[in-house]
């Protein structure tokens, strides 16, 4: 009889394991980058303050962060968060036939439009990314955006040197680790974000991290079969003030 309930627990405990896991999977991440009109970026960041973000959530839409680009005028990027590709879908539709955001949409292009671009990205977040824990930090930061094209098979390489390497040393290094995803239809890609003091911070912590003993030994070895990584893009940005990561 002992054994028999040991079973069953145990059985219990893969399910709700199961459930557990299959929850974090279906979440997806959706990154959009908006390409403002010259000099429309104000007047976009006011018509998200003051109506967007707030539509967004009334329609299940998670609001993750939003960010201007330090090295390019006029662009927004924002990330927010959905049960699965079904609901994303749904909200989307909802939002856009909401009459509120129909009335806010052409009050704020009565003297021309704001975007003339919009960039969509639809992510999974990677098993040792919890951009959970980060939601509601208000501290200020410089964000990096940073891109990773590997080569050939070398994605999966890529992830374990992150998962087990990489994102426990960068904090050694004054580099915060925000987020990290996988986008559903760009084949051997890693986009994720971090996050520092601020900017003059930021040259030394990546120089202090590459010279560091423990990374050295970790890129050698992941690297003896084949270099990893093709090409990097690197993006600095600065948290709006209405964004929920700071």
């Amino acid at each position: 009889m002992k054994k028999l309930r040991i079973i069953v627990l145990s059985l219990i405990f893969i399910l709700m394991s199961g459930c557990s896991t299959s929850m974090i999977e279906t979440k997806i991440y959706e990154m959009r980058t908006y390409y403002c009109h010259k000099g429309k970026l104000e007047d976009l960041n006011s018509r998200f303050r003051d109506h967007t973000v707030k539509l967004f959530e009334k329609h299940g839409m998670e609001n993750i962060a939003y960010w201007t680009h330090n090295e390019k005028e006029d662009v927004l990027v924002y990330i927010l968060a959905f049960p699965n590709l079904e609901s994303r879908e749904k909200s989307w539709k909802d939002f856009i036939e909401d009459p509120v955001w129909k009335k806010a949409y052409e009050l704020s292009k009565i003297n021309g439009p704001l975007v003339k671009e919009i960039d969509s990205v639809i992510m999974d977040q990677t098993d040792y990314s919890n951009v959970k824990n980060k939601l509601n930090e208000s501290k200020n930061r410089i964000f990096s955006l940073r891109t990773y094209y590997t080569n050939d098979g070398k994605l999966d390489d890529l992830n374990s040197r992150f998962r087990n390497h990489t994102t426990k040393l960068f904090p050694k290094h004054g580099i915060e680790n925000i987020g990290y995803w996988i986008p559903q239809n760009q084949k051997g890609v890693l986009i994720y974000l971090v996050a520092f003091e601020n900017e003059e911070s930021i040259p030394n912590s990546w120089e202090s991290f590459v010279e560091d003993p423990k990374w050295k030994e970790a890129k050698s070895k992941s690297i003896e079969n084949g270099m990893l990584v093709d090409k990097i893009i690197n993006e600095n940005l600065t948290a709006t003030d209405y964004s929920y990561i700071r």
